[in-house]
């Protein structure tokens, strides 16, 4: 009876250190695919940079022959920044606060940056990628993004 017992024993052992095993690795990989998306991103914003600073350039030196940028599928975004681009990738679990202390309405003040000491209002709140939505903050058109710190 006691071979049974410690045999069963090994056993579950053994099952738990392999699940163990398991979540450790699906962890490394969230957080692999997470510093991608964030190393994509930051890639394409810089490819948005250099592009226009290529154009500005370019408009510069021909001057008034500078050919106009804002016709055809540019008509009306020329010079705007991918949405998909400025979002924030969504941060893997365990870097995820447990609770956040924004809600949609709230009044906030701009602590960091060019639009330091401002006062706004919260619009959106995105939990997975830890980012609050401000109002009316470094935008033409869209929900500009900011990064948020929980106390």
């Amino acid at each position: 009876m006691q071979k049974v017992l410690r045999r069963s024993l090994l056993a579950r052992n053994q099952s738990l250190r392999k699940t163990r095993r398991l979540d450790k690795k699906e962890l490394k990989k969230e957080e692999k695919e997470f510093h991608r998306d964030r190393i994509m991103r930051e890639k394409a914003l810089r490819g948005y940079v250099k592009a226009e600073r290529t154009a500005r350039r370019e408009d510069w030196f021909l001057g008034p022959l500078a050919p106009q940028r804002d016709v055809g599928d540019q008509k009306g975004i020329y010079g705007t920044m991918n949405p998909m681009a400025i979002r924030q990738p969504k941060l893997p679990e365990r870097q995820r606060e447990k609770y956040i202390n924004f809600a949609v309405g709230d009044r906030v003040v701009v602590v960091r940056g060019r639009s330091k000491g401002r006062i706004t209002d919260v619009k959106t709140v995105d939990a997975e990628a830890m980012t609050v939505g401000l109002e009316g903050m470094n935008t033409v058109g869209g929900t500009p993004q900011a990064n948020f710190v929980v106390p």
